[in-house]
C-alpha cells in the first residue's frame, strides 16, 4: 500500500512524502473489488475510504461536533421553549422533538469521545513504537482533520523509525565488522573518550602493555572503555590540540619501549560538517620492523652470496609470520637452485657433464632450468664429438706416422735406386756413342745395297719385256693353228658329205668314197696334228706366262727391297740423328738423375721430419683424448655412427643442438623476454635449422619410415608452437602453457627420433661396406736379377 502523507513546514504543506507499506491478502482481494467497482463508475472514494450516500449526508463527518452540540443544544431550547411562542405544537411533538434533539447532543457527545478516545488508542500504539495501526480520517470536521495528521504523523514516525532502525542495524553491522575486522580500530567522542575498540586493539594493546608500562605505569589494557585518550600520553595537551583541530588524515609513529606504533587517525564529521569524533587505527610495527631489518640483512647477505641466513618465525602469527615462512622458503628454494647449480659447476669442473638441474620450476627459472639443462646436454654432444674425434685423429696420425716411415724406407731405397741408375746411365750413354757409329757404317752399306738393287730392277724389266714378247708369239701360233683345226673340221665334214654322196651313187661313186675316205682320213690327221700343236701352244703359253708372272714377282720384289733398303737407309740415317741427340739427351739424363738424387735425397730427409711431426701428432693425438677423456659424458651423448655417413651424424647433431637451443627462445618468449624469436617463421617447419636439414641434405634419406615419422612429428610441433603464439598473443597463459607443454612432448620425441634415425644410417652404411668389394694393397714388384733397366 502506498501512502503519501503532507509534509509541514510553519503550519504548511510544502510537499508529500511517499511511503509504501506490504498489503494483506485481504487487502488486496478488497483492493481488486473496488478497482473493478471504480472502473465501472460504481465506486468513488475519499482519503482512501468509499464514499456513500450516508456518508455524504452524515452530519457527524460533515460539521463539527461542538457546533453540532450547540446547534442541537438550540434547537432543544427553542423546542422547550416553543410553548412560549406558540399553543399549536402539541406537548407529545415538544417532548418528542425534546427527546430527539437531547438524544443527537448524546450521539454527538458520543461519536466525538469515541473518536477521541480512538484518536487516543492510535496515540497510544504510536508512543509503544506500532505504526501500522489503521486511521479512518473520513470526513471534513476538525476531529477527522486531527485524525489526518494523526495518519501523517503515523506514516513520518514510521518511515523515520524504519529509517532510524535502518540506521541503527547499519551501525551494529559496522560495529560488529569492525569488531571482527583484523586491524587494530578504536573510536573516541568529540571529548575524547574511548566508545569502541575491537578485539584486535584490544588484543594489540594487551601485548603491548608491558612496553607502554614501562611509560605509563597506570595504563591498564582491560580497562580503556570510556576512558579519555588522554591515558596514551604522559602530557596529552599537545594531543588534544590536534584532535580539536583534525580535519584530515594524520599519521604517526610512537615509539613505547621497545614497541614501535604506527598511528592513523581521521576525523568524524556529522551531515552537516560537525566533529563528532576520531577514529584511530593502530599497528604495531615492532615485527614488521624487525622483519623488515631482518629482510635487509639477509638480503645484503645474500648479494654478498651468503644464503644461510632465515628469519626467525617463533614469536610471530599472522601475516608477518606467514610472509616470514614465504621468505624463508624462497630463500630455500634459491639456496637450493644455487647449491644445484654450483654442484654441476664443481663436477663439470672435475669433467663430469652427466648432472643436470633437478627440481620442479616455473617462469624465468624454469626457462634458466631448461637453458642450462640444454646447454649442457649441448657441451656434452661436443665433447663427445670431440672424444670421437680425437680417437680418429690419433688413428689417423698412427696412420700417417707408420706411412711416414714406410715412405722414408722406400725414400732411401729410391735414394740407393738413383745411385746405381746414373751408373748404368754412363755405360748406357757409352753404348749409344757406338751404336751411332755403328748405324752411320750402316748407312753406307745401305746406299751400296740400294745402287745395286735399282740396276739388279732395270735387268729385270728388260727380261719382262722378252717374256712378254715370245707370249704374244705363242698367242699368234694358236690363233693359227685353231684356224688349221677349223679347217681340217671342214675338211672332214666335207668327206663326210662325200661319203654320202658316194653312197648314193653306188657303184659309180666307189671311187669318190675312196677319195673322200682319204680326205676324211688325212683331215683327221691335221686334225689331230692341230690339236697336239694347239696343246703344246697352250702349255708353252702357260709356261711363259708363269714365267712371266715370276719375273714380274721378281721385279715387284726387288722394288720391294729397294724401297725397304730406302727406308732402312731412312731410319738408319734418323737412328744416327737420334743418337746423336740420344747421347746428348742421355747427358742430360745424367745431369737429371744427378739433381733427382740430390732431390731424393732431401725428400728423405723431409720425409724423416714428416715422420717425426706424425710421431708428436700422433702423441699430441693421445694427450687430447686422454684429455677428453677425463671429461665424464653420459652414453647418449656417445656418437653412434662409427661406420656409416659421418656427416649425416655430425648435421643431425648439431640440428639437435640447435633444436635445444630453439626450445629455450621458445620459454623465454612466453616470459615476454627479449629473444630472437620470429613469430612467422616459428610457425614454418622449414625454417629452422633442424627443418632446413630435413628438406636439404636430409632428404636423401627420405625413403626411411624414421625419417619419414620425424618429418611429420616436426611439422605437427612447428603447428603446436603457432597455438603457444596465439595463446601468448590473446593472453591466455593457461593455454599458452599447455601448448608448450605438447611442445616439449614432441621436442622429446623429436630428440628420440633423431637417435633412431643416426642409428638406422649407421646401420645401412655398415651394410653398404660389408657389400662393397675391397681393395687390397699390392708391394712393388721387386726384380732378383741384376738387369740396369729393370732397376731404371
Amino acid at each position: 500500500m502506498v501512502y503519501r502523507p503532507p509534509i509541514f513546514e510553519n503550519g504548511e504543506i510544502k510537499g508529500y512524502m511517499s511511503v509504501r507499506i506490504p498489503a494483506t491478502r485481504a487487502e488486496i482481494t478488497a483492493a481488486e473489488k473496488a478497482y473493478q467497482q471504480i472502473s465501472a463508475g460504481k465506486l468513488t472514494l475519499e482519503c482512501g475510504y468509499p464514499v456513500t450516500l450516508a456518508s455524504k449526508l452524515n452530519p457527524f463527518t460533515r460539521f463539527e461536533s461542538s457546533h453540532l452540540i450547540i446547534f442541537f443544544s438550540l434547537l432543544l431550547l427553542l423546542s422547550i421553549n416553543a410553548q412560549l411562542f406558540t399553543n399549536k405544537i402539541p406537548v407529545f411533538v415538544s417532548e418528542l422533538l425534546d427527546i430527539v434533539f437531547i438524544l443527537l447532543i448524546l450521539a454527538t457527545s458520543v461519536i466525538t469521545n469515541r473518536k477521541l478516545k480512538k484518536a487516543y488508542e492510535h496515540l497510544t500504539c504510536i508512543a509503544e513504537g506500532h505504526f501500522n495501526q489503521q486511521i479512518d480520517s473520513s470526513g471534513n470536521n476538525l476531529i477527522s482533520r486531527m485524525l489526518g495528521r494523526l495518519k501523517s504523523m503515523q506514516i513520518r514516525l514510521g518511515a523515520d523509525f524504519d529509517d532510524v532502525k535502518a540506521s541503527l542495524n547499519s551501525s551494529m553491522r559496522i560495529e560488529r565488522a569492525l569488531e571482527s575486522a583484523s586491524s587494530n580500530i578504536m573510536v573516541v567522542d568529540r571529548f575524547r573518550n574511548i566508545i569502541f575498540m575491537n578485539k584486535a586493539v584490544k588484543k594489540m594493546l594487551k601485548k603491548v602493555e608491558p612496553e607502554l608500562k614501562k611509560d605509563l605505569p597506570n595504563f591498564d589494557a582491560d580497562n580503556l572503555m570510556r576512558e579519555s585518550i588522554d591515558v596514551f600520553h604522559q602530557h596529552p595537551e599537545h594531543q588534544a590540540n590536534l584532535l580539536d583541530s583534525l580535519t584530515d588524515t594524520y599519521e604517526a609513529r610512537i615509539k613505547v619501549g621497545n614497541a614501535t606504533i604506527d598511528l592513523i587517525v581521521d576525523p568524524i564529521f556529522s551531515k552537516d560538517k560537525k566533529r563528532i569524533g576520531t577514529v584511530a587505527e593502530w599497528k604495531n610495527v615492532t615485527e614488521q620492523l624487525a622483519i623488515e631489518e631482518n629482510i635487509k640483512k639477509i638480503v645484503s647477505n645474500a648479494s654478498e652470496g651468503l644464503l644461510d641466513d632465515r628469519i626467525d618465525t617463533h614469536e610471530l602469527e599472522g601475516f608477518n609470520k606467514s610472509l616470514s615462512n614465504s621468505i624463508n622458503e624462497l630463500l630455500e628454494s634459491f639456496s637450493h637452485l644455487i647449491h644445484n647449480v654450483s654442484e654441476i659447476l664443481c663436477k663439470m669442473s672435475n669433467g663430469d657433464l652427466t648432472n643436470r638441474m633437478d627440481g620442479n620450476y616455473q617462469g624465468e627459472v624454469h626457462a634458466m632450468k631448461v637453458a642450462t639443462n640444454s646447454a649442457l646436454t649441448n657441451i656434452e654432444a661436443t665433447f663427445g664429438q670431440i672424444k670421437t674425434g680425437s680417437n680418429e685423429i690419433g688413428n689417423m696420425a698412427g696412420e700417417v706416422s707408420h706411412a711416414s716411415e714406410d715412405l722414408s724406407e722406400r725414400t732411401q731405397s729410391q735414394a740407393a735406386s738413383l745411385e746405381q741408375t746414373a751408373s748404368s746411365m754412363e755405360q748406357i750413354t757409352s753404348t749409344v756413342k757406338q751404336a751411332a757409329e755403328h748405324t752411320h757404317r750402316a748407312n753406307q752399306l745401305s746406299s751400296e745395297a740400294t745402287n745395286e738393287a735399282e740396276e739388279a730392277i732395270e735387268e729385270m724389266k728388260e727380261t719382262s719385256a722378252a717374256i712378254h714378247g715370245i707370249s704374244e708369239l705363242s698367242k699368234q701360233i694358236a690363233d693359227i693353228t685353231s684356224v688349221i683345226d677349223g679347217i681340217a673340221f671342214q675338211t672332214n665334214l666335207l668327206a663326210l658329205n662325200a661319203a654320202v654322196e658316194a653312197a648314193r651313187a653306188g657303184e659309180h661313186g666307189k671311187g669318190f668314197a675312196v677319195v673322200a675316205g682319204e680326205v676324211r682320213s688325212l683331215a683327221q690327221k691335221s686334225a689331230d696334228s692341230s690339236k697336239e700343236i694347239s696343246n703344246l701352244i697352250t702349255t708353252a703359253t702357260q709356261q711363259i706366262s708363269h714365267g712371266t708372272t715370276l719375273v714380274e714377282k721378281t721385279n715387284a720384289a726387288f722394288s720391294d727391297v729397294v724401297h725397304k733398303i730406302h727406308e732402312v737407309s731412312t731410319l738408319i740415317d734418323q737412328l744416327s740423328t737420334g743418337a746423336s741427340e740420344q747421347t746428348k739427351g742421355l747427358e742430360q739424363v745424367n745431369i737429371a738423375v744427378s739433381s733427382l738424387d740430390e732431390m731424393t735425397q732431401q725428400n728423405a730427409a723431409l720425409v724423416e721430419q714428416l715422420a717425426a711431426t706424425a710421431g708428436n701428432m700422433s702423441e699430441q693425438a693421445e694427450m687430447q683424448a686422454d684429455f677428453v677423456g677425463k671429461f665424464k659424458i653420459s652414453s647418449s651423448a656417445q656418437p653412434r655412427i662409427t661406420n656409416g655417413d659421418q656427416q649425416a651424424s655430425f648435421e643431425l647433431e648439431e640440428a639437435k643442438n640447435s633444436h635445444r637451443a630453439w626450445t629455450v627462445r621458445l620459454e623465454r618468449f612466453l616470459l615476454g623476454q627479449t629473444v630472437d624469436f620470429d613469430k612467422n617463421s616459428a610457425r614454418r617447419d622449414d625454417a629452422c635449422p633442424l627443418g632446413k636439414w630435413l628438406y636439404g641434405e636430409g632428404q636423401k634419406y627420405a625413403q626411411l619410415s624414421e625419417m619419414q615419422q620425424l618429418i611429420k612429428l616436426h611439422a605437427e610441433m612447428h603447428q603446436t608452437v603457432g597455438k603457444v603464439i596465439d595463446a601468448k598473443e590473446m593472453e591466455d597463459l593457461e593455454l599458452a602453457k599447455q601448448e608448450k607443454e605438447k611442445v616439449m612432448e614432441y621436442s622429446q620425441q623429436i630428440l628420440n627420433l633423431i637417435e633412431n634415425l643416426k642409428d638406422k644410417i649407421s646401420e645401412e652404411a655398415t651394410a653398404e661396406s660389408t657389400l662393397r668389394p675391397k681393395i687390397e694393397s699390392r708391394p712393388s714388384p721387386s726384380s732378383n736379377h741384376k738387369d740396369d733397366w729393370n732397376d731404371f
